[in-house]
């Protein structure tokens, strides 16, 4: 699929000026006001002959990006030097200038948060003034700045192209690009297409840097320890925030307590992103033994939505649950996204139990530990269905065999390559001695 590269608009902000000429003495022309002669009182020729007779500067390469103007908003130059100090002084403080005006990689950056602002203040409709682009960026201590928080509109992600849904927590010279590329195998985020296409050359990964657990045909399981993993899992937080309005695992010192459970479909080009959850490891989990948060949170990447990937995602969460010995439960609170997923998974489970079994009685824990669900979201899921009666001091539940029948209708089978093959999965925990290896993910 191709992506047709985006174009900043790039024209100096001052009003009257052409963009043509620069500080630096090199460039015929700028986008910022630092490297705006007019700005500095002054015309591109000036700084040209500083140049020349300048030896010791270093030479760069002039820009050939296509120079628009277009809305001007700055109207105040940089305040006179006349009178303030000796024609000598003026001309060092002007090379100086110069030095500081040669980084083009600054520029480009410093022109971009530019952008932001006056994006965010017009949203804002707020008056514009100099103080606004002359000010420092915010340290990395303090505050996002809201024209940051939600500015990416769409990222790039392998051969896709997708539209966020909310904002994100990428450092501030990323946060204010209206798009942004991500690779697909190492999660690297970078700002420009030129640098995306660079960085897909040279990726070496081409699968998530952990165990693959299980694989059955296309589709494989990676287990990828946060501690271990903390750049990868950091960055693919970052991720599923854009798609996730709960989200708030992202900072890289909090990964370290989670395991990341990565979905991914092979073809020649190597293993890609269908979702993943993640879920709290069960050392750092203040629960009983018998139940604990076999979940914390869920994505499938918009490109895969609606083929089966969510509940087979939720399956397999408890397929691990069962073999740690556990009773498993999703961490509260569920979108209703989220909430509406599970409620048909807990259906399908316990009527595909209930469904076959002809006993008289059955108890809640035979129940967990042939679902892997906790007592709670048993009971919650046959209220629903109106199976779970009060009489006599106790509880029944109503298994009607036509209305299990016609209710598993209604919730759909699910695919067959969207279920969970035990077989298919090499998984050691403290229940299981033996553990099996697959060969190299580069061989799929």
């Amino acid at each position: 699929m191709y992506v047709a590269p985006v174009f900043i608009p790039k024209y100096c902000i001052l009003k009257g000026c052409d963009s043509h000429g620069h500080v630096d003495g090199v460039r015929s022309s700028h986008i910022t006001l630092p490297g705006c002669p007019k700005y500095h009182n002054n015309v591109g020729r000036y700084f040209l002959e500083i140049r020349d007779h300048a030896q010791d500067l270093k030479s760069s390469e002039e820009m050939d990006e296509e120079i628009v103007v277009g809305k001007q908003f700055i109207k105040v130059h940089e305040p006179s030097l006349d009178g303030l100090a000796s024609d000598a002084d003026i001309l060092l403080f002007r090379r100086a200038q110069q030095k500081l005006a040669s980084d083009k990689k600054k520029e480009v950056t410093d022109h971009l948060i530019t952008l932001a602002k006056l994006h965010g203040m017009q949203k804002g409709k707020k008056p514009l003034s100099l103080q606004v682009f002359i000010s420092p960026l915010p340290s990395a201590t303090t505050e996002t700045p809201l024209y940051t928080e939600n500015n990416i509109k769409e990222i790039v992600f392998g051969d896709w192209e997708m539209q966020t849904w909310y904002g994100s927590v990428f450092p501030p010279t990323i946060a204010c690009l209206p798009r942004i590329y991500i690779c697909e195998f190492c999660l690297s985020y970078v700002p420009h297409l030129v640098g995306y296409r660079r960085h897909r050359l040279r990726c070496k990964r081409r699968f998530p840097p952990g165990n693959e657990i299980y694989r059955k045909e296309k589709l494989s399981f990676f287990e990828v320890n946060g501690a271990l993993q903390k750049e990868y899992c950091h960055n693919l937080c970052l991720l599923a925030k854009l798609y996730l309005k709960q989200k708030t695992v992202h900072e890289i010192d909090q990964v370290s307590a989670f395991l990341f459970y990565i979905l991914t479909e092979a073809d020649e080009s190597g293993c890609h992103i269908v979702g993943y959850f993640s879920k709290h490891k069960a050392e750092e989990q203040d629960l009983p033994p018998a139940a604990f948060n076999n979940l914390s949170c869920l994505l499938v990447m918009p490109h895969y939505q609606r083929q089966g990937f969510g509940r087979m995602l939720i399956e397999f969460s408890y397929t691990l649950s069962r073999l740690e010995g556990r009773w498993g439960t999703p961490e509260r609170p569920l979108s209703e996204q989220g909430l509406l997923v599970y409620r048909r998974y807990w259906r399908w489970a316990l009527l595909s139990f209930l469904q076959p079994y002809h006993n008289r009685d059955v108890s809640f824990e035979v129940i967990s530990e042939a679902t892997g669900m906790t007592t709670k979201d048993i009971i919650t899921t046959l209220l629903d269905l109106g199976m779970l009666k009060y009489m006599r001091t106790k509880y029944f539940i109503v298994n009607d065999k036509a209305k299990i029948e016609q209710i598993l209708k209604e919730v759909g089978e699910p695919r067959p390559d969207r279920q969970i093959d035990t077989s298919c999965l090499y998984w050691l925990t403290e229940l299981t001695p033996v553990a099996k290896t697959f060969e190299s993910p580069q061989n799929v």
